[in-house]
């Protein structure tokens, strides 16, 4: 009897205590649980402060002032790291390429500026989800326009070159032709008995179409060459004048950077190009130099230059009249240039390239996640877009 009281007794333990047990068990999975879907604002990174490399002379993207840090880039990391709870230490950098090493060899965790996402670089580090794109421009004074293509494309225009044979050769035709009929203009006004050069003469009146009342006396056959010589005269001025109308737009239209031609390039280089040391487009300047075979430093030639300012001061003293770089970089330097207005984009690419931070090769699996959903949900909620706008990126 005593042996079923002490039993009943362990039986009601038992149960009391199994319940507290799973209980607490299930309180701390839903800790657990809860923890695992907090939001990645609310999540704290723990460690030593990142150190963030930052590229120099490089607005409106990054640039290092007398107080501090200052960019678009620089203002998206700010944001990420506030909302990551992340420390960190900045760090100026001489160039992009500068950039790229230092992120490859671990000595930076992070590189906050506008790095295009290029083929060779994805094969030295990684990126993180870009934020913004970027194409690559020349920025011209207005006065090298003319020897940026127009004459060598009139040149070569099938178009301009068939009128204006065709207009030579009728012109011609009709001056033999009316001669003949009006007996070698001999009895033509203005045409002297003694002079040598009256085919020549009728042919520069019949071509710029000046005079030609002169021609008209007896014969009628010549009335009907003259008004055909006329019209057609008429048809192919008109033909030249939109020819050449649409070349001169097209000049003062950015040319297609893939599409520049070697002469043009040339013309360039004379001229002085500064571009930034260290950058793709140093790369891909220097490419189509060695593609075209140009002595880079024919004339002024290429100018690669890493001194903050140093661009807009070739510009303003005259010593290079063009300069190459990413088409918001090249804005931002016409807008600091003495007379802006005296500058325009002559050469463009027409596709945009991505650009992201560049991730160190030692930052961890977990922080890179946490930097990437940080930067779609500024992507999404047009974050980036509205800071874009106020950096004029």
């Amino acid at each position: 009897m005593n042996t079923d009281k002490l039993d009943k007794v362990g039986s009601r333990l038992l149960r009391r205590w199994s319940t507290t047990y799973a209980g607490a068990l299930l309180a701390i999975g839903g800790c657990a649980a809860a923890a695992t879907f907090l939001p990645a604002a609310a999540q704290v990174t723990q460690g030593v402060p990142l150190r963030v490399g930052i590229v120099d002379n490089y607005l409106p993207c990054s640039d290092t002032t007398a107080n501090g840090f200052e960019g678009f880039s620089i203002e998206i990391w700010r944001r990420v790291s506030e909302r990551l709870n992340q420390p960190y230490s900045l760090v100026s950098l001489p160039s992009f390429s500068a950039a790229v090493d230092r992120a490859a060899d671990g000595s930076v965790d992070l590189v906050a500026s506008c790095h295009r996402i290029t083929a060779a670089r994805v094969q030295r580090v990684e990126f993180s989800v870009p934020y913004t794109q970027d194409s690559l421009a020349i920025l011209s004074r207005k006065r090298g326009a003319v020897d940026l293509g127009l004459l060598e494309r009139l040149a070569s225009d099938r178009a301009f070159i068939l009128s204006l044979s065709f207009l030579l050769v009728t012109s011609f035709a009709a001056a033999v032709l009316v001669g003949r009929l009006e007996h070698g203009f001999r009895e033509l006004s203005g045409f002297k008995e003694s002079d040598r050069s009256h085919l020549v003469k009728a042919w520069i009146m019949l071509l710029i179409g000046a005079g030609v009342d002169k021609f008209l006396h007896k014969s009628l056959r010549a009335y009907i060459v003259i008004l055909t010589a006329t019209l057609a005269r008429l048809l192919f001025i008109s033909i030249l004048v939109g020819t050449v109308t649409g070349l001169i737009l097209e000049v003062r239209r950015p040319v297609e950077a893939s599409k520049l031609r070697k002469s043009e390039l040339e013309a360039i280089l004379r001229d002085g190009l500064a571009v930034n040391e260290g950058t793709k487009m140093h790369d891909w300047v220097l490419a189509r130099i060695k593609q075209y075979g140009i002595n880079p430093h024919a004339g002024i030639g290429l100018i690669p230059v890493l001194k903050e300012g140093s661009i807009g001061q070739l510009l303003n003293s005259g010593m290079a009249s063009h300069a190459l770089s990413d088409i918001s970089a090249l804005n931002s330097i016409r807008r600091s240039l003495e007379n802006p207005g005296a500058y325009f984009i002559s050469v463009q690419k027409a596709s945009k390239t991505p650009q992201a931070f560049v991730f160190g090769r030692d930052l961890g699996p977990e922080t890179k996640r946490l930097i990437n959903a940080e930067i779609a949900r500024m992507n999404y909620n047009g974050d980036t877009q509205r800071l874009s706008s106020i950096w004029r990126k």
